[in-house]
């Protein structure tokens, strides 16, 4: 199987929704937080490998609350999670539109972190869009 194929593979399953509850979530929603325990080693194995458009288009899919994995994420995640959804490896063009997206509320994964007092996660989006881009 060649290396392109292997990611079209990974990233169909990736793109699969768990429609339990009606909840909407992919396997990277899941690994945030969406529906239990957030686990950042799962989220680095899922992103592993990935070409830096994949992983900015998998963080701009939304549930059905229109979170993104990055939501829940900031709302929920410890420091290792955060990190281990890769926004240092994106453009900051890409940065911008996965921090930018907003729930079916209005909000932000920078505006859940702050709501949720998630301190690592604000300072972490702080860092990303002040160093330069990973290109």
């Amino acid at each position: 199987m060649s290396e392109d194929a292997g990611e079209d593979a990974v990233l169909s399953l990736l793109y699969c929704r768990n429609r339990k509850g009606n909840f909407d979530h992919t396997a990277l929603h899941l690994a945030c937080g969406a529906y239990g325990e957030p686990h950042s080693l799962t989220v680095r194995c899922l992103l592993e490998g990935l070409c830096d458009s994949s992983i900015s288009h998998l963080l701009q899919q939304k549930d059905q609350d229109g979170n993104t994995a990055m939501h829940h994420a900031a709302r929920f995640g410890s420091p290792d999670l955060v990190c281990a959804l890769g926004l240092d490896r994106l453009s900051l063009e890409s940065r911008n539109l996965v921090c930018r997206v907003m729930n079916s509320e209005g909000k932000s994964a920078y505006d859940m972190a702050y709501e949720k007092g998630n301190l690592w996660a604000l300072e972490y989006f702080h860092e990303v869009f002040s160093e330069p881009s990973g290109e």
